[in-house]
């Protein structure tokens, strides 16, 4: 009796479903956020911050709005990013060299004041 070393040949079925999700849906994804933004004229729009005592107020050049700080879910910041939290999956995201410590120090007592979660720090707070 002799031992066989037959080996299968790969089952190409078997690489539609990472292919699937590794490759063409990121593509997907990729193109239809880039139509998406050239499509919606707001996204485009120079946004203006404005941070008062008892509401936020956000201008474009087509639009304007108001929101009480007890609307925000929270804030967070990362390096190059502030983003104001609508909801858990929503924020409004500004770049991080557009705002000036002192505003940032401004947003953060505001913040604390109506206890709005947060990690603002200001580069004065970092060593």
């Amino acid at each position: 009796m002799r031992a066989s070393s037959h080996t299968e040949a790969p089952n190409n079925e078997n690489l539609i479903a990472p292919v699937l999700v590794f490759v063409v849906f990121p593509i997907f994804l990729w193109l239809s956020t880039k139509r998406n933004y050239h499509s919606n004229k707001r996204l485009g729009e120079t946004i203006e911050y404005q941070f008062y005592k008892e509401y936020l107020v956000v201008k474009g050049e087509s639009f304007s709005t108001e929101s009480t700080w007890d609307k925000i879910y929270k804030v967070t910041q990362t390096k190059n990013w502030v983003f104001i939290w609508q909801s858990r999956q929503a924020a409004n995201i500004i770049p991080r060299r557009d705002i000036w410590e002192g505003d940032l120090t401004h947003l953060k007592e505001i913040l604390e004041g109506h206890k709005v979660k947060n990690n603002l720090y200001t580069l004065t707070n970092v060593r």
